[in-house]
């Protein structure tokens, strides 16, 4: 009697890990890719959301409003009627993953009127996106309401 495998058996249970392998690293990744642009639009509305309380609480007597600035993945909630003119020592910056791109790149301003936290101009959109996979969030110029919008 042999103990151990023969060759073709080996062979064979290699082919079976190998083909494995080629299925599930493209779903992981696929997985991670979906995590990354809802820890982003998370982090977005987070922003948003604070900076539309700040400005209804009226601290520091101003408006609040959130920069999404896409060179840096980051947005800031700033104090102030733009971030121009901002309180730079109020500041709060939260960083968003660097593989998600936000608004094809541009930079954005949403500023909400201090007491209401009604949005200041016309609705926003901001859309973050890795590869293939899309979100975006939307603040209504009617109320201020911050929701994701299905793509």
């Amino acid at each position: 009697m042999n103990k151990g495998f023969t060759l073709v058996e080996m062979l064979l249970s290699l082919t079976i890990i190998v083909a494995l392998l080629g299925i599930s690293i493209p779903v992981f990744l696929g997985l991670n890719t979906r995590a990354d642009v809802d820890a982003a639009k998370e982090t977005l509305e987070i922003a948003l959301r604070k900076a539309q309380a700040q400005a209804r609480n009226q601290k520091n007597n101003s408006n609040w409003g959130v920069y999404v600035d896409s060179s840096n993945s980051e947005v800031i909630v700033f104090a102030g009627a733009s971030y121009a003119t901002r309180d730079t020592s109020l500041d709060e910056s939260l960083a968003i993953p660097g593989d998600v791109v936000i608004n094809d790149g541009s930079t954005q301003e949403i500023v909400f009127d201090q007491l209401t936290g009604d949005l200041e101009g016309s609705t926003q959109t901001i859309t973050l996106t890795v590869g293939t996979v899309e979100k975006s969030v939307q603040v209504s110029a009617l109320n201020g309401a911050i929701f994701e919008v299905s793509s």
